[in-house]
């Protein structure tokens, strides 16, 4: 078994092992098929992980600037199927700022304040959608008014 202090640091394109599977985290595209290869391990996570899909496809598509919008209605729209799909929200809304942030900071360059500011806000949004799925067992138009109730802009 090898010491975490026998291991070498990796250059750029380091490859990091993740439930056996090789991964190369400078590759964008690799992370994701990565993750879809997690979450397709189960029904639960994989419905999740389609919606997700669709809510930011949907964003790309409309470029409305509503960014918090579509973070809120795809969290309301998983936490709405169950208490599962609702756990699968959290920690893939997590993950993905984690992700966004080491990107941002680290890969581009972006501000740490600005970028450490806009995951705290999407993290706000994806509460703000698994919160209305709570209290009205569906997502509808709930979750249309998140800039207002959340952030306070009109």
């Amino acid at each position: 078994m090898k010491l975490l202090d026998d291991i070498e640091p990796c250059g750029e394109n380091c490859v990091a092992y993740l439930t056996g599977m090789a991964v190369n985290i400078s590759d964008d595209k690799t992370l994701e098929d990565t993750a879809e290869k997690i979450f397709n391990l189960t029904e639960e996570s994989r419905q999740v992980y389609q919606i997700f899909l669709e809510h930011k496809h949907e964003m790309e598509e409309t470029r409305d600037g509503m960014d918090k919008y579509y973070h809120a209605k795809a969290n309301c729209t998983a936490a709405e199927l169950g208490l599962i799909q609702e756990l699968w929200a959290v920690l893939l809304s997590i993950s993905k700022e984690v992700k966004d942030f080491v990107y941002k900071v680290f890969k581009y360059h972006m501000a740490f304040k600005y970028v450490a500011q806009d995951c705290l806000q999407d993290l706000k949004a994806d509460w703000y959608g698994i919160q209305k799925a709570k209290e009205h067992g569906y997502c509808s138009d709930k979750v249309k008014d998140v800039s207002k109730d959340v952030f306070n802009k009109y």
